[in-house]
């Protein structure tokens, strides 16, 4: 069992390297915040990747920012028909694929593509 995001496709055409907060601002317990926030700066259509960076802004007590903690990676995105190829020409058979953690169907909009395959045994 494994998972791996669904792709957004809509999101993936507007690629257009803008900062987007994608967490608001959250409390930590020392009295200080942080927010997330995220940017897609290039998509290679051809690779299936895109240029990622996610961003971390932290603030003081006195809610000023304070630290900016970038991380900028390449994201690999699947699509079903190419996970289950994958699995069965590594000798996995796909058993299931849901859209979520909850089981749920597997649709344009999941969050989630959750695979659960077994091995096929030698014969």
């Amino acid at each position: 069992m494994f998972d791996v995001f669904n792709p957004n496709f809509a999101a993936l055409l507007a690629a257009d390297g803008v900062e987007r907060e994608d967490t608001p601002r959250i409390m930590l317990p020392d009295g200080r915040s942080f927010r997330r926030a995220a940017r897609v700066n290039r998509v290679r259509w051809v690779d299936q990747v895109s240029e990622i960076e996610i961003v971390y802004y932290l603030s003081n007590e006195l809610g000023d920012e304070t630290d900016r903690l970038a991380q900028a990676f390449d994201m690999r995105w699947f699509l079903p028909a190419e996970l289950t190829h994958v699995l069965e020409r590594s000798g996995f058979a796909v058993s299931s694929i849901y859209g979520a953690f909850d089981r749920s169907p597997l649709t344009d909009s999941s969050p989630e593509i959750v695979v659960i395959s077994e091995l096929i045994p030698f014969s």
